[in-house]
Order: structure tokens, then C-alpha cells, then sequence
């Protein structure tokens, strides 16, 4: 168990109980999280937490970057864009490496492939999580496969339940997993085009504030240490 210092310095410092942000729709990492949670494994280290459910890393953000959350779970660019805003946040875990995030368009879409968004007119709208790991994806794909962003195609922000119902006006949506597989394999109301794997290596992260790896490291190794329940 963290000890009573530890304690006494996160209730001093107002995080008690520590706030953890998740996503839900994030395979892998949900799974983590909710365990985490139902388990109570934090508690049975001497530390209360809560955990919030929350729809995408840049919605996580927001929270961490006000000070209310203490501990996140984000993808690859929502948490390279919290250290380029140089908020005190540290990895210590990596979740869900090479996760499938795909470009999913109707099931009667004339697109084939990524290249066939070229000289769409009007342009292509795409749904998307602006700021998350899929417009990662995405600007990387269009580059690679010549595709101007504002020109061939237009980026409508939109969360991943939405994305879900692929609503009617929309070229494709651009989700990650558990999402597309579940518009593929149960619902069937869409099909794959293009998918992350050329062009990058997905990475999502578990963090804390950089105050409780300085001043409590215990309660930062009791997260990194969750996978194995006390006895």
C-alpha cells in the first residue's frame, strides 16, 4: 500500500479521490480501465480513485489541461499535443500498440480506395474526431496519396457514436476500434478502404500529472503496477 504521507499530500493538494479519464470506445484500453475500476485495485492499495468515461482523447484533454483530471488514457496525437502545450503529464504505460483506425465508407460508395477522394466534387466529407490519433491517420494518408485537405476533402468533426450510423451526406468516417469492426462485422452498413497500417505504428498511453511521479512516486508505481492484484 502508498503510504500516509502519500495520502495526506494528494487530499493536501485537493486529488482525493484521483481522477482518471478513459475512453470507452478505445478496444483494449477500455477493457483496462473498467477492470481497473470494478476491481477496485487502486483501493486495495490505499488509494481512492474515480474513474470518467469520456468519448475521445481530445475530450480527455480538455480536462487534463485544466487541472480537474489527474490521470488519462490518449492517443498518439492528443497526447503529443499535451506536451507541446508543455502540460506536466508523463507516460507510463503504452495500451493498445497498432490499433485498427480505417477509413469506413457506405456500403454503396463508389470509392475503392483512398485515391479516389482525389478531385471529388464537391469535395468528400469525411467524419472524423478532430484532434485524436484518426486525423493523425488521416493527414498522413492524404499526403502520402496526394489528397489536399480543404480542397478534395472536408473534415466534419464527429464523434465516434455518430460516426457509428455513417449519417446520410457523409463520404466516410475515419474510427478506430472497437468502431469500425463493429459497423463491419455486426452492423454492416459499411466497408473498409484504407486502414493506418501504412502508414504508422498507433500508440495510445496511460499518464499522470508530472507532481505524482516527483512527490508521491508510490501512488504513480501503484498504477503502473496494476496488471497485478495484491494479495
Amino acid at each position: 500500500k502508498v503510504s500516509d504521507k502519500s495520502v495526506a499530500w494528494l487530499k493536501d493538494k485537493g486529488w482525493w479521490p484521483i481522477q482518471v479519464a478513459f475512453q470507452a470506445p478505445w478496444s483494449g484500453q477500455n477493457t483496462v480501465n473498467i477492470v481497473m475500476d470494478r476491481m477496485n485495485l487502486m483501493g486495495l492499495r490505499g488509494v481512492e480513485a474515480k474513474w470518467t468515461a469520456f468519448a475521445s482523447g481530445p475530450a480527455i484533454n480538455e480536462v487534463l489541461i485544466s487541472g480537474r483530471y489527474q490521470a488519462g488514457n490518449g492517443g498518439n496525437f492528443p497526447f503529443t499535443t499535451l506536451v507541446d502545450r508543455k502540460i506536466p503529464v508523463r507516460a507510463i504505460a503504452i495500451e493498445s500498440p497498432n490499433l485498427l483506425h480505417a477509413l469506413v465508407v457506405p456500403l454503396d460508395s463508389p470509392l475503392k480506395s483512398f485515391k479516389d477522394l482525389k478531385g471529388q466534387n464537391p469535395p468528400a466529407t469525411i467524419g472524423i474526431v478532430t484532434g485524436s490519433s484518426a486525423e493523425f491517420y488521416f493527414q498522413m494518408a492524404a499526403r502520402v496519396n496526394g489528397i489536399e485537405i480543404g480542397k478534395d476533402v472536408i473534415l466534419k468533426n464527429m464523434p465516434p457514436g455518430e460516426q457509428m450510423g455513417l449519417p446520410k451526406g457523409i463520404s466516410g468516417v475515419v474510427p478506430w476500434d472497437p468502431t469500425p469492426t463493429m459497423m463491419i462485422e455486426e452492423r454492416r452498413n459499411g466497408r473498409i478502404i484504407d486502414s493506418i497500417y501504412p502508414y504508422n505504428i498507433y500508440e495510445g498511453q496511460f499518464y499522470l500529472r508530472h507532481e505524482l511521479i516527483e512527490h508521491v512516486p508510490d501512488v504513480a508505481q501503484a498504477f503502473a503496477l496494476l496488471g497485478v492484484r495484491p494479495k
